[in-house]
């Protein structure tokens, strides 16, 4: 990752924007403090979790949930796995407009 003195491990989470910007930030998670015991199958789960992330980023909701399904079956603690979960079956009842981004845009703090 960029910015940082050293290289570090990292996933991105999401896009956001926050009350009064208008352009979105990525926002990601450090993972180099984490153990096996902390992250079991931890490989595994970022890069099905990566490749939920694009497919969600794609509308593929349905292609997203199972993505993030695996996930969460190699470590059912796995929380951003579980909230992109919640965003695709909402995005599925209620799909967001043509012009969608991807980013998530926070109105309060």
């Amino acid at each position: 990752m960029r910015g940082l003195n050293r290289e570090a491990a990292v996933r991105e989470i999401d896009w956001i924007t926050v009350r009064g910007q208008d352009k979105p930030v990525a926002v990601f998670q450090a993972l180099d403090h984490h153990t096996t015991e902390t992250f079991p199958n931890m490989a595994d789960v970022v890069g099905t979790y990566d490749r939920g992330l694009s497919l969600y980023r794609d509308r593929d909701w349905t292609g997203a949930i199972g993505c993030f399904e695996k996930a969460l079956a190699a470590h059912p603690d796995d929380r951003p796995s579980q909230i992109y979960i919640e965003r695709c079956r909402h995005n599925m009842e209620k799909p967001p407009p043509e012009n969608w981004d991807g980013v998530w845009r926070m109105t309060h703090k």
